[in-house]
């Protein structure tokens, strides 16, 4: 999820977690800043084809 300020949000842990702001550390250092439930992103059929992740932040 991203909030309205451009940061990457989780709720794990019964609370959330905030990442930098996207554009100021790129999606890939924000995404690595949270924690993401793969089974869960899968589940909800996030994995869409046109993301291509290039760089070495695995969920």
């Amino acid at each position: 999820m991203v909030d309205c300020i451009g940061r990457f949000f989780d709720n794990s842990k019964s609370r959330h977690s905030y990442s930098d702001r996207i554009l100021e550390v790129g999606v890939n250092n924000a995404l690595c800043q949270i924690n993401v439930d793969s089974q869960k992103f899968m589940e909800r059929n996030g994995n869409y084809s046109t993301i291509k992740n290039t760089e070495s932040c695995t969920f």
